[in-house]
């Protein structure tokens, strides 16, 4: 884990209840996906992500 950075820690500290500084996305898939194969490829993938080596 690492310090949050100058910026990331001027967000959490904008934040209030009336001024949410977080965002959320949503993914619309075609075809089907089985819930266990959607977590096979991403734990495949963690790996590549640097904050969570």
């Amino acid at each position: 884990m690492e310090p949050m950075s100058g910026l990331d820690s001027a967000f959490l500290f904008l934040e209030t209840p009336t001024s949410p500084m977080h965002i959320g996305s949503l993914a619309v898939i075609e075809g089907s996906l089985k819930f266990d194969e959607f977590r096979e490829h991403l734990a495949s993938r963690l790996h590549l992500v640097k904050s969570l080596r």
